[in-house]
């Protein structure tokens, strides 16, 4: 395909894995996170049925690969939230780009070009909306999302949320000296709980090894299906896809997860891959009975001390906890960037019928903040939402999407 007003530039669709082994070469060289790791995303669409095809762009100019755009497209369903209440569960097509999903050079000219082509695959009906998962608010990309499609099909509100890392200095010592007195305080308060209550009987067992995954996604599911993620159908599940993405990342030697443990009982986990230098969190959680001991918040430390020591060539120069507000995450991080959630719609009835739900959602929601300016009024309704999910009974297995941008997508560790 030519790009108007510019014979330069071509696309190039890749929409089998044949064709995307085609230019892995390419595309290593660009990769820079799990998210859009090659491997990582043949094996999501290989195992997930929910995934039809690859959907990847290849921009070219004067016919040389000049960037991707990592996608696939999906038929599940979408779900509007306010706070973990459901409002709107549409079931559409959709081409999803997750986080990192833009590689190589992320010019204007090229965000505009990639935006006009899938504006023109929409009409064309091959998917009723694009995703585009924690795009940064200052990108070339999510500027061109905004401005270049037609007004019914655009995303009018797309609200950010902050993503923040923690870039580590020297040594944990010198970490620990970032942190507040009330942290630390708190921190030597429930490690000198958890010392009294379970002396000679805390243990923290740290996972690298592929002939340790057995243990480890017993535990962790153990502790998991005891979490309120779990009731609201996410964070960790034992699975063929969790497995082989772990095996994946033992075998490169870039597993670095943790599980503490309370009289043998598994309490909390945390479960990261180390990707160059940056550690990025994959899934944490905690059992609710242990609640008043703050296992999360006691792992995490153990899990951000073991960064430190260097796992091959490689140090972990910064750790990645993923998007969210959460109050331990505002404690930990030092650098912070603005991402959203953002959405291009097909110029059909399903379509802007879609795009007419997410607004309303983001109507009440920013209504109902309105309502309760107080942070510390949310963080308790947080809390209660929390507790209730943790007590369904019934949980759905059914594959979904939920739009995250309205609700703390982060897990807390305590």
């Amino acid at each position: 395909m030519i790009c108007p007003g510019n014979d330069r530039l071509t696309l190039r669709v890749a929409r089998s894995v044949s064709e995307v082994e085609e230019i892995r070469e390419t595309w290593t060289k660009w990769q820079s996170n799990p998210t859009s790791d090659i491997d990582n995303f043949l094996s999501i669409v290989r195992y997930r049925p929910e995934i039809q095809r690859p959907h990847v762009l290849v921009v070219c100019r004067d016919g040389r690969a000049e960037s991707l755009l990592v996608g696939r497209l999906e038929h599940t369903k979408i779900s509007f939230t306010l706070g973990y209440h459901k409002l709107f569960q549409p079931d559409v097509r959709v081409l999803c780009f997750t986080h990192g999903a833009f590689l190589g050079d992320q010019s204007a000219e090229n965000s505009e070009f990639v935006t006009r082509e899938l504006a023109h695959c929409l009409s064309r009906g091959e998917a009723d909306v694009a995703r585009f998962e924690y795009v940064e608010k200052d990108s070339t990309l999510f500027g061109a999302i905004k401005s270049i499609p037609a007004f019914l099909c655009r995303d009018h509100f797309a609200p950010t949320q902050p993503h923040g890392c923690l870039r580590l200095p020297g040594s944990f010592k010198e970490f620990m000296g970032t942190l507040s007195r009330k942290e630390r305080h708190n921190l030597r308060r429930y490690a000198g709980r958890v010392e009294n209550d379970f002396p000679h009987k805390v243990r923290i067992q740290c996972f690298r090894g592929e002939g340790q995954l057995d243990v480890l996604m017993r535990d962790t599911e153990e502790v998991a299906k005891k979490t309120y993620q779990r009731a609201l159908g996410v964070g960790f599940r034992d699975n063929f896809e969790t497995r082989k993405l772990l095996k994946t990342a033992a075998q490169k030697g870039t597993l670095r997860a943790c599980v503490l443990y309370l009289e043998d009982h598994p309490a909390a986990f945390m479960i990261g891959v180390q990707y160059r230098q940056a550690l990025h969190g994959t899934a944490m959680g905690y059992d609710p009975r242990f609640t008043e001991y703050s296992p999360g918040s006691l792992l995490l430390m153990h899990w951000i001390e073991d960064a430190f020591t260097p796992v091959g060539p490689q140090r972990v120069a910064e750790i990645d906890l993923g998007p969210g507000e959460g109050r331990f995450k505002r404690s930990l991080h030092n650098h912070v960037r603005n991402e959203s959630v953002v959405y291009i719609c097909a110029p059909t009835v399903k379509g802007i019928a879609f795009n007419f739900q997410r607004t309303l959602t983001y109507l009440i929601d920013q209504s109902a903040r309105k309502m309760f300016p107080n942070s510390v009024v949310l963080e308790k309704i947080k809390k209660i939402w929390r507790s209730r999910a943790r007590s369904t009974s019934q949980i759905s297995d059914s594959q979904s999407i939920r739009d995250v941008q309205y609700s703390d997508s982060v897990e807390s560790p305590n």
